[in-house]
């Protein structure tokens, strides 16, 4: 018994890869898109003149 596979559909075709392979993928996608949107509210904040955004004004 092998591994399971799991049908992942891109632009062209199906195919069948490793449930694993998908998973670090789908995984790698998300970070992605997580790290963007901050990196974007960082700069929005930076823009707005909120260059601390750590921090606290005193």
């Amino acid at each position: 018994m092998g591994r399971p596979l799991i049908q992942a559909f891109f632009a062209t075709r199906r195919v069948e890869v490793p449930f694993r392979t998908y998973a670090i993928a789908q995984w790698t996608v998300l970070s992605t898109y997580a790290l963007n949107a901050i990196a974007e509210m960082t700069d929005i904040a930076a823009q707005n003149g909120h260059v601390g955004v750590f921090r606290q004004n005193r």
